[in-house]
């Protein structure tokens, strides 16, 4: 059977969704491990996340462990259908602003805080349903975060958060739009273009740093 992008991307999402809370938030707390002990992410002052949808790397206690630590923190809102993103910035109690947006997707109230300007920002922690080996990326298909990321400065990280099953060797696909990620972080490794000094931690002292700040 010819494989296309829907069909992978309907895969993969059915996938995802097969895991249990109990797994996809185990894999999660891993995953935040690998993320909190980055250098890009150590040196980042501003990240943006994304509010996990759909069986996506559970976020909720990266967002809240990062506010903690003294980051400052931007949650995307989808201005429209034709692909248009902006970002707010969220405090300890950005919870009392959610609502459901566009798709479903948990985001800010938009009249409740002011647009954040997106050139500040140094790292980007971004979704996807398929990822590969070179840090490709598939997501839901509509362009939302390929548009946003060129808008950004080159120097921003931007890391794709992935279960290991959602990573392939090689993307089949002509992707002359998208955008790769800088890094991709599962539960078992982060995958990066080369190695960077001091990304290899043991395994005690990541779980340290991730029970100290995720509770």
């Amino acid at each position: 059977m010819k494989i296309d992008k829907n069909n992978l991307r309907n895969k993969f999402r059915k996938l995802r969704k097969n895991l249990s809370l109990e797994e996809r938030e185990e894999k999660s707390k891993k995953i935040a491990q690998r993320l909190f002990t980055l250098p890009e992410f150590k040196e980042a002052k501003v990240v943006m996340f994304y509010f996990s949808f759909e069986g996506e790397v559970v976020t909720e206690e990266m967002i809240n462990a990062a506010l903690n630590m003294g980051k400052k923190i931007v949650l995307p809102v989808i201005v429209d259908r034709q692909g248009e993103m902006e970002v707010f910035q969220v405090s300890k109690t950005y919870k009392k602003q959610l609502k459901k947006g566009i798709f479903g997707i948990m985001e800010i109230k938009k009249p409740s805080i002011k647009k954040f300007n997106k050139n500040n920002i140094e790292m980007v922690v971004i979704p996807g349903i398929v990822f590969d080996s070179r840090r490709q990326r598939i997501g839901f298909g509509y362009g939302y975060y390929d548009r946003f990321l060129k808008k950004l400065r080159k120097e921003v990280s931007r890391v794709g958060l992935a279960y290991e099953f959602q990573v392939i060797d090689k993307i089949p696909f002509n992707r002359k739009h998208d955008i790769n990620m800088n890094l991709v972080i599962t539960e078992k490794r982060v995958i990066r273009a080369k190695k960077v000094a001091g990304e290899v931690i043991e395994r005690k002292e990541c779980s340290r740093i991730i029970n100290n700040k995720i509770r």
